[in-house]
């Protein structure tokens, strides 16, 4: 009997427990995840009929426990995505195969002027000006020639993006493609080159005035 099995466990004393049926829980690997289990205060007769239909239970216990947990996994990892695009200082632009917005982050809304709404689903060259986006389809096939786990493409020549008001802006990106669930994905991180620019230009006109000054 479960009591005398465990005598010092008060609530099966209070249960008046005598017999236990349980099962382990198994994940994808077969690992434990848990347990499922019934008491009684009676024995339990080993009917082969009782012991399946427990197995039937069991069965879709853990799997309702595996989907929980996958769902748990896959909502920690948004949250963590979400934070890592939310802190990052560069536009980010994620792009389809087609190279529409499929998502953006608030540094990219803020650079480019548009909401995040309407960035969505806009195709990347419409968000260059005529000349960088002529460029777009011999970049995105120097990408695609690379090797797979190498697909990176650092674009130091100036692209020229077009804000919301029409004005365009000198930037440098970065693009990359990844896959995901049989799709393919392209990334592009952009920054303003204005800031650098800016600098280089008052940089130069120092020089120039320093060797005005030994002169």
């Amino acid at each position: 009997y479960m009591i005398e099995l465990c005598p010092h466990e008060p609530e099966l004393v209070e249960w008046n427990a005598v017999s236990y049926l349980g099962l382990p829980l198994l994940g994808t690997h077969g690992e434990v995840m848990g347990h499922l289990s019934v008491l009684d205060n009676r024995p339990m007769p080993a009917e082969p009929r009782m012991f399946s239909l427990f197995e039937i239970f069991a069965a879709r216990a853990a799997s309702e426990h595996r989907r929980l947990r996958d769902e748990r996994e896959v909502r920690e990892r948004e949250e963590q995505l979400n934070a890592l695009l939310a802190g990052a200082m560069d536009a980010i632009l994620v792009l389809d195969e087609a190279l529409c917005v499929v998502r953006v982050n608030p540094a990219a809304v803020k650079l480019f002027g548009f909401d995040a709404k309407a960035l969505a689903g806009a195709r990347l060259r419409d968000l260059l000006d005529a000349e960088s986006a002529a460029r777009l389809p011999a970049l995105v096939q120097e990408l695609e020639q690379q090797a797979d786990g190498s697909r990176q493409l650092w674009i130091p020549q100036h692209l020229a993006a077009v804000r919301a008001d029409g004005t365009t802006f000198p930037a440098e990106a970065t693009l990359s493609g990844f896959s995901l669930h049989g799709k393919h994905f392209h990334a592009l991180i952009l920054r303003s080159a204005i800031e650098r620019i800016e600098a280089e230009k008052r940089i130069q006109l120092l020089l120039v005035e320093a060797e005005y000054l030994r002169e």
